[in-house]
């Protein structure tokens, strides 16, 4: 079963926030604020609904403001990294599921490190770098939405054990 989080005002974070169990995050279009914290350090399945203003924002550049461990999905609203990356996902466990809403990056979109999966249904991606940067046995599916980038919009590395990421493409 899921906890419920429901933010009612706009406020500044100060430390990580690290979710261990199961959460949907209603922004109800308000907006987290960060300068050198991770506002959300996702360790269990998480939904974010935050309305079509609502925002997790990080100002610092050192942090992403989403990192993504597990089950992740964005219903709507914005992830913004002013300077840096927007969303950092770790291991072959991280699953990031694009639904709705924007994700803004100073570099990076979407770093995926040591695989996992990312798929865009719909929304969008805007980065002056990389918009998805998929390294090692990670998968990317672009089935709907928009990746806009200063660089390339999806790129990838891997090694030889593991012939690198997958892409599937059908839409956007």
């Amino acid at each position: 079963s899921y906890s419920t989080i429901i933010v009612g005002s706009s406020f500044n974070l100060t430390t990580d926030v690290a979710t261990k169990a199961d959460v949907s995050l209603y922004l109800n279009n308000e907006t987290i604020t960060s300068a050198g914290s991770s506002i959300v350090n996702n360790l269990g399945n998480l939904t974010i609904y935050s309305g079509e203003n609502g925002k997790i924002k990080e100002t610092s550049g050192s942090y992403a403001p989403l990192y993504v461990y597990r089950n992740t999905v964005i219903e709507s609203g914005t992830i913004e990294a002013t300077s840096g990356v927007a969303i950092e996902m770790y291991y072959n466990t991280a699953n990031l599921v694009i639904n709705n809403g924007k994700i803004d990056a100073g570099s990076y979109g979407v770093r995926m490190n040591n695989g996992g999966v990312v798929v865009l249904n719909d929304g969008e991606i805007n980065a002056t770098g990389k918009g998805i940067a998929a390294f090692e046995d990670a998968v990317v599916e672009v089935n709907g939405g928009k990746i806009t980038a200063g660089g390339i919009g999806i790129t990838g590395n891997g090694t030889e054990e593991n012939a690198g990421p997958i892409f599937n493409i059908d839409g956007g």
